[in-house]
């Protein structure tokens, strides 16, 4: 349901999204360097995600190559909260 906000929203009414990276990594029971190195991606990069670390952009292909190298799908580690489950 859309709800129009008077000013500026809040992620109390918008929710936001959380990053399940890391718990899939121990599930597939892999350390973070062996990820970093089996995606090809720089080390500090991939932490920033497992740690699920503010940021504002969000890189695609890092998500598709995670998806390609855990075999999973997005879902499995994209997770939307709504503003009132965010805790």
């Amino acid at each position: 349901m859309y709800l129009e906000a008077e000013g500026i929203l809040t992620q109390k009414q918008y929710g936001r999204i959380i990053l399940k990276l890391d718990e899939m990594r121990r599930a597939r029971n892999l350390s973070k360097n062996k990820l970093s190195n089996m995606m090809g991606v720089n080390y500090g990069i991939l932490l920033r995600y497992c740690n699920n670390n503010e940021f504002g952009l969000v890189d695609f292909d890092f998500l598709a190559r995670a998806c390609y190298v855990l075999k999973c799908d997005i879902a499995d580690i994209v997770e939307y909260r709504q503003g009132n489950q965010i805790e």
